[in-house]
Parts: structure tokens; C-alpha cells; sequence
């Protein structure tokens, strides 16, 4: 890579994701990354690049640029997308950032979409997480709406058209469908990850499938003791 110098890259980096770890030598006077600016900060800046259209950085600031998927081919699709999420996640166990991430890289990765978040459970219900989208509502019952109903269920619930599934709760007036991933670690419920989107059967068996991937990318990230 013309004007860089490559550096090695720690272990733990090292994955599908195929991140290649950079040091900036070049770049525009007065930028973010030019000398004067890594000479101000007295750290050094780097930029992790992945292979497949993202690009982020660290240290000195972040910057993450992104291309949404079509998802026509919904398998290699998602399968990308895990590799993203697993390159994003890693090195981090806050399990607010990590939440805040995957509902944002979801959010932007997946089209048609108005609402991507997390429910945790505390105290015996469901407590509105990190999202993207509208003002949720904050405390949901186990057993109530879908993702009270996935939570007590243990099971994805895809819902093809919210407006027909007894008690739903409705904190998005233009949700039409909606999938629920419960959150299970060690045999116990942690939370839920809820998508919303305004089209009818906008979900199916294979966004199941993708979003409980990302899901189990996400706990696996994460110190869950510290969800309490």
C-alpha cells in the first residue's frame, strides 16, 4: 500500500475478517492523520481495513464507512456481515459498546429496516438497550408483544405482519414485520435483539439464521456479568 508502513498484527485480530493493520505515513497536511497531527496527539494513529468494503479506525479517532448488502445472495451475504461484526467486536467486552455496534452495523447493513436494537433482561423484564431508530418503549414484560413472547419462548419469532399478532406492542407506528433473536448464554435469558421493518414479510427463515449468528457473535463478545 503506497505511503504506508505495515505493522504487525496482534493475534486476537486475526480472522475471517481478514483485517489488515496499517500505519498511516502520508496524508493530507492539517488531516486527522497528517505528522503534525499524530506529533499534537503523541500517539500513534492507525487504520484497520478490511477486505470487505469497510473501513474504520482506532486510537487517534474512528471513522467507519460502509456498503449496504442486497442480500440476493442471502447466505454469503450474511456470512460477510459476521465476518464485519467479528472484526468490529474485536478486542472489546463493554457489552454497551458492543450492543451499540451490532445494532448499527445491522442497521446500516440490512435494507429496509426502521428499527435495530436490544432489549436485556433486568429485574424480570425486558429493558430497552442501545438501538437505531425511533424512541423505543423502555420496559417490556416476558410473555408480552414478540419480544416478551421470544424471550419466554426461547425461539426466533418472525412475525410477517405485526398488526395480526395478538398483543402486539406498538413503539413504531410504521413497523409492519419484525423478527426477535432471543440472547441465551449459559442456559440463562439475557435480552433479546429485535429488527423491525415498515414492509410486510420483510423476514425469513434465512435472516433467522444470519441474525442468530450475529447474535451469538455479540454475546460471545461480551462479559455478561456485567448486564446485571
Amino acid at each position: 500500500m503506497a505511503g504506508t508502513e505495515a505493522f504487525d498484527l496482534p493475534r486476537r485480530l486475526v480472522g475471517p475478517a481478514r483485517v489488515a493493520l496499517t500505519r498511516l505515513k502520508r496524508e493530507a497536511p492539517g488531516g486527522p492523520f497528517s505528522e503534525n497531527a499524530r506529533n499534537r496527539q503523541r500517539a500513534p494513529s492507525w487504520r484497520l481495513l478490511s477486505w470487505t468494503g469497510y473501513e474504520w479506525y482506532s486510537r487517534s479517532g474512528m471513522s467507519f464507512t460502509g456498503r449496504r448488502y442486497d442480500f440476493r445472495d442471502q447466505a454469503r451475504d450474511y456470512a460477510r456481515l459476521a465476518e464485519e461484526l467479528g472484526g468490529l467486536l474485536s478486542g472489546e467486552s463493554d457489552f454497551v459498546a458492543n450492543a451499540a455496534n451490532t445494532a448499527a452495523l445491522i442497521f446500516d447493513a440490512l435494507p429496509n429496516l426502521n428499527w435495530t436494537g436490544f432489549y436485556f433482561l433486568k429485574g424480570g423484564e425486558l429493558v430497552v438497550g442501545p438501538f437505531q431508530g425511533k424512541p423505543a418503549c423502555v420496559r417490556i414484560a416476558i410473555g408480552k408483544g414478540v419480544c416478551g413472547t421470544a424471550a419466554a419462548q426461547r425461539n426466533t419469532i418472525i412475525v410477517p405482519d405485526v398488526n395480526a399478532f395478538p398483543g402486539h406492542i406498538a413503539c413504531d407506528a410504521a413497523s409492519q414485520s419484525e423478527i426477535v433473536v432471543p440472547l441465551v448464554a449459559r442456559n440463562e435469558l439475557v435480552g433479546v435483539l429485535d429488527v423491525d421493518s415498515p414492509r410486510l414479510a420483510r423476514f425469513d427463515a434465512g435472516d433467522a439464521r444470519g441474525l442468530e449468528r450475529l447474535a451469538a457473535l455479540f454475546l460471545a463478545s461480551i462479559r455478561l456479568e456485567d448486564i446485571g
